[in-house]
């Protein structure tokens, strides 16, 4: 059975959409959540291509990823467990949502969510706004990939296993640091197979070699970027894109090894 994509409103850059930003970043959480709204005057949708989200469906969307915050603290001040609450946000987003990728890749469909749908969420989530400039996660200005609830959409679309007995493992797995190194370097990110086959075998290599697992990827990617000169990874079936991970992971481990064995520290 075909189910339709799910069109959800999309609030374009504006002028007045940054300014609304700028006043809800500063707001506290409260006033932030006494701003959720299901519409919004400079709302526009995709012409074809899906059926328009309904209010039922925007009202479950909110009462959703704010049922999952609350487990992790919401609505105090300072979330707990930070890469958790992610995870599952980004989780339930890419199961639920019915959207589809490109209606994902326009960064206006994640304005809807920040400004309007949930902007307390963010709030909680990111903190108060620190500067006269709006953040990337209310409104991409700067940095495309940084929006609070885009970014988590992706990275579950990126790391999804769907033959696996878990298929988000990976997004709950993974650390902070880990996730933004393989997802806003488009060398990685641009690949699938790549991205998820690295961040499996870095949780399986950390698990059998006492070595800091953040380290070990940023020194896995430096050497795979330099066999991307003349490698073209897109190329590579998925068996000999995990052979070529596994090889050039254990040569980065070892070469870590040797690294901590001159400068005299013991394993």
């Amino acid at each position: 059975m075909t189910h339709s994509v799910v069109l959800y409103p999309r609030l374009e850059y504006a002028a007045d959409l940054i300014k609304e930003a700028n006043v809800l970043a500063r707001l506290s959480i409260a006033d932030c959540k006494a701003r959720r709204r299901n519409s919004h005057a400079l709302a526009v949708y995709t012409a074809t291509g899906g059926t328009r989200a309904t209010t039922g469906q925007l009202e479950k969307v909110a009462r959703a990823l704010t049922e999952i915050a609350e487990k992790h603290g919401y609505p105090t001040e300072h979330p707990r467990q930070q890469t958790a609450v992610d995870a599952n946000w980004a989780e339930w987003l890419h199961v639920n949502l019915g959207t589809s990728a490109h209606e994902a890749a326009l960064d206006s469909t994640w304005h809807f969510f920040t400004v309007a749908l949930v902007p307390d969420l963010v709030r909680w989530r990111w903190g108060v706004g620190k500067t006269d400039a709006v953040s990337d996660r209310w409104v991409t200005v700067r940095h495309r990939g940084r929006n609070a609830f885009g970014r988590l959409w992706w990275r579950a679309e990126i790391m999804v296993e769907p033959s696996s007995d878990s298929p988000y493992r990976l997004v709950h797995g993974l650390g902070e640091d880990e996730l933004v190194q393989i997802m806003e370097r488009p060398s990685f990110a641009g690949n699938r197979v790549l991205s998820r086959t690295t961040a499996a075998v870095l949780m399986a290599m950390q698990k059998r070699h006492a070595v800091n697992r953040a380290s070990l990827l940023r020194e896995y990617q430096k050497r795979m970027l330099r066999l991307g000169a003349f490698t073209d990874f897109q190329a590579l079936d998925e068996g000999a894109t995990r052979t070529l991970a596994l090889d050039v992971m254990r040569l980065t481990v070892k070469a870590i090894g040797k690294s901590r064995e001159k400068a005299g520290v013991q394993e």
